[in-house]
């Protein structure tokens, strides 16, 4: 039989914690593709081996470098740009704590 190493990190969360711990690592981000959730994007933070918070966020668009006509070159010291735009990344705690997570996330 062949051991699959399938990780399903909301519900058992322990192998990702075991890779941080053992990897040193205090972000993650987790990439996962299934039928009743299709292509996902998981990202998360660990503290002292334990997962302080999670966000899963499903990709619809996806669009390549090579579908933009105008982009020929990219080079590697190209900073993210985050825009986080309207009343509930203010407000919201939600919206406050995945706004923390993705400047943390892509902070340089």
């Amino acid at each position: 039989m062949r051991k699959t190493h399938d990780i399903y990190p909301f519900e058992d969360a322990s192998q990702i914690e075991n890779a941080s711990v053992k990897y040193d690592c205090s972000l993650f981000a987790f990439g996962s593709h299934q039928k009743k959730r299709p292509d996902n994007l998981t990202f998360g933070r660990v503290f002292d081996g334990h997962i302080l918070d999670m966000v899963e966020c499903g990709v619809e668009k996806y669009k390549s470098m090579s579908d933009y006509a105008n982009v020929k070159f990219v080079s590697n010291d190209v900073k993210p740009l985050l825009i986080f735009q309207g009343e509930p990344f203010d407000n919201s705690d939600k919206h406050k704590r995945f706004k923390n997570l993705l400047i943390d996330f892509f902070r340089i």
